[in-house]
């Protein structure tokens, strides 16, 4: 479970990144899985 939470963060900063960089389809992406990872944090 700390795994996965560690994981969606590392995913959802990546997406942030991406988005900075215009890199919009990789940025969807990579919060999807972040969601995906897990699904019970509002924060994603």
């Amino acid at each position: 479970m700390e795994r996965d939470r560690k994981a969606a963060e590392e995913r959802f900063n990546e997406g942030v990144e991406f988005c900075n960089k215009g890199r919009y389809e990789e940025c969807l992406n990579a919060f999807e899985e972040a969601i995906r990872l897990e699904p019970t944090n509002s924060v994603l």
